[in-house]
């Protein structure tokens, strides 16, 4: 990361929509309470979150949020986030997310993602947590 051109850095930005699979609508709920938070239905891909940050000197750690074990939602592909900081490594570096539910599978795909494709650091966030709850560790 080139931090002598940066003003910031956002250490928590969640990658909201991919760009190669298309959208998992399963969780309909989750989408409308997320809809009322943030004041808006419209979500941003990855290549458009990591523009808006690069316009504005900003870097970003980027990582999604594995629900897949308690919604059923695919999540977006950890692989698909590395590329994106190997593409952007001026100003974004990959996290990892992997549900503790996957326990050994979850393990050895963490395993993978370190040595094949260079994620600096995982969070794991169950969607039955709150926020205060969630650990990320740095690799």
């Amino acid at each position: 990361m080139d931090y002598e051109n940066l003003i910031a850095i956002d250490i928590h930005t969640h990658a909201e929509v991919s760009c190669r699979n298309p959208f998992d609508n399963y969780g309909e709920e989750y989408d409308r309470a997320a809809d009322k938070y943030f004041g808006s239905s419209n979500r941003p891909t990855i290549d458009e979150t990591v523009a808006y940050y690069r316009e504005r000197k900003i870097g970003l750690v980027m990582f999604t949020v594995d629900s897949e074990s308690q919604m059923g939602r695919r999540r977006i592909p950890n692989e698909e986030i590395a590329d994106a900081a190997k593409k952007n490594s001026d100003m974004m570096i990959a996290f990892g997310s992997i549900d503790p539910h996957k326990g050994k599978m979850g393990a050895r795909e963490a395993q993978r993602l370190i040595e094949e494709d260079g994620i600096k650091g995982f969070t794991s966030t169950p969607i039955c947590l709150t926020h205060a709850d969630v650990g990320h560790i740095t690799v």
